[in-house]
């Protein structure tokens, strides 16, 4: 059971701050170097429910209670002050955790785990592995999936949540000075900024029919329509906080995609008998089954691409080739480079996708575009 925020707690007041001004003292005079990491629940909502920041900088460890927190504000401050290095071990779903409390991107981000592929120690390494790796320090995983919106907290809880964040500071100091000798400082800065801005934007997948691999079966209208279904769920799951799935579920949107007119009058008559809430995404869903997709909706969606397309195969073989080879050069993952998905998208749409740029475009495109 989720306490009264206007409650009083039992949180140990050495471990735990738990308004803004005392946020403030801890932090200094600011500009600090802080380790941040969240904890968060997702099960019944589209936007995560923050149930834990912790917090490592100058002065020990801390745990703030965002149920009890107060001005929350203070905290998004405190993390989006431009003199700030904030320190986070795969960011990209803390970022969306923390989100509606900052008031700009965290600009100071130093994402760990995109640190390491830079400093050759592989791509996506977990934080406990990375740990191990570089401090020779064994963490444990046991409350992974902890309620972390129960309270009070278990001793081990708040153990496992400390440890999350006091080793990031020597950590940091490892990688960077890895990054610094191998020279891509500031390749790393480019991608931390840029996953700063598309947490605090909450960009939109504009082609999330690509998910559905069975979609290569379709045809161009159906799988516009499935686009363009796909993108009103997510709006709608968006407004509404809810899951994706309990807007609509999959089985749902593929039938409405394939078959619109049979889809559209079962919608209609399920109407009248529905709830308001329901009966409101039911007519905005009939809406869009109603209007045939135009030709630039079909121009500026990507097909999907058949499994066994030989044509597709080797254009995918001659890109990988070309990643692999930069590389290996440049002594980083290809992973790093570019993913699968980006010369999916290269292949279909005669260009690469506009989130693939900075230094990957100026590196990767001129000899990818040379293999198409």
């Amino acid at each position: 059971m989720v306490p009264n925020p206007d409650e009083s707690t039992t949180h140990p007041t050495e471990l735990w701050i738990e308004d803004g001004p005392t946020l403030l003292e801890w932090r200094g005079e600011g500009g600090q170097i802080l380790a941040v990491d969240t904890e968060f629940v997702r099960e019944r909502t589209y936007w995560p429910t923050l149930a834990l920041v912790q917090l490592a900088g100058p002065a020990p460890a801390t745990l703030i209670d965002p149920l009890v927190f107060k001005p929350l504000e203070t905290l998004g401050q405190v993390l989006a002050d431009p003199a700030a290095t904030i320190l986070m071990h795969s960011a990209s779903e803390d970022l969306v955790a923390l989100r509606p409390l900052l008031p700009a991107p965290i600009t100071g981000l130093y994402d760990t785990q995109i640190a390491a592929a830079f400093a050759g120690l592989g791509a996506g390494l977990g934080y406990q592995a990375c740990v191990a790796q570089l401090l020779g320090v064994h963490l444990e995983k046991q409350e992974t999936r902890s309620n972390w919106l129960a309270r009070p907290l278990s001793d081990r809880q708040i153990s496992y949540a400390l440890d999350d964040v006091r080793h990031l500071h020597r950590v940091h100091a490892l990688l960077d000075d890895r990054l610094k000798t191998r020279g891509y400082a500031s390749w790393h800065r480019e991608d931390c900024r840029r996953l700063a801005e598309n947490g605090w934007r909450g960009e939109t997948d504009e082609q999330p029919q690509l998910a559905f691999r069975n979609g290569w079966r379709w045809s161009p209208l159906a799988q516009a329509q499935l686009r363009r279904i796909l993108l009103w769920r997510e709006q709608a799951a968006r407004e509404r906080d809810l899951p994706r799935r309990w807007v609509l579920d999959d089985h749902t949107a593929i039938a409405a995609a394939i078959e619109p007119e049979h889809s559209a009058a079962r919608l209609a008559a399920r109407l009248a008998d529905a709830p308001a809430g329901r009966r409101r995404s039911l007519q905005a869903l009939l809406n869009l089954l109603e209007r045939v997709p135009d030709d630039e909706e079909l121009a500026t969606t990507v097909p999907v691409p058949a499994p066994h397309d030989d044509v597709l195969k080797q254009g995918m073989k001659r890109l990988k080739a070309v990643v692999d080879r930069e590389a290996e050069r440049l002594d980083l993952p290809p992973g790093l480079l570019c993913p699968r998905r980006a010369l999916e998208f290269l292949l279909r749409a005669g260009r690469l996708p506009d989130d693939l740029a900075g230094w990957r475009r100026e590196v990767l495109e001129p000899a990818l575009v040379a293999e198409l």
